[in-house]
């Protein structure tokens, strides 16, 4: 995984807020949605917004493999919370 910079930096608050910015005006269903719409390929935003904010803070990340790891989690996470 990429190298992890200091969050307090004024480059990573700038890519952060720009973030925050891109999203703000999506309407966001509950996290046990979005992790299933993401995992039936019916809406990626999710997946999109958590890799634009792993990109930000480890820039050098390796997106595709991250990608196979996030939808791992969000499985993980859906059993658990079922």
């Amino acid at each position: 995984m990429g190298q992890v910079h200091h969050l307090r930096s004024r480059e990573i608050v700038d890519r952060l807020s720009g973030i925050f910015e891109k999203y703000k005006n999506i309407t966001w269903k509950a996290l046990p949605e979005q992790y299933e719409n993401v995992i039936n390929g019916k809406d990626g935003t999710r997946l999109k917004y958590d890799l634009d904010v792993l990109k930000a803070i480890a820039p050098d990340v390796d997106c595709k493999d991250i990608k196979e790891k996030l939808i791992t989690i969000y499985i993980e996470l859906l059993r658990v919370i079922r």
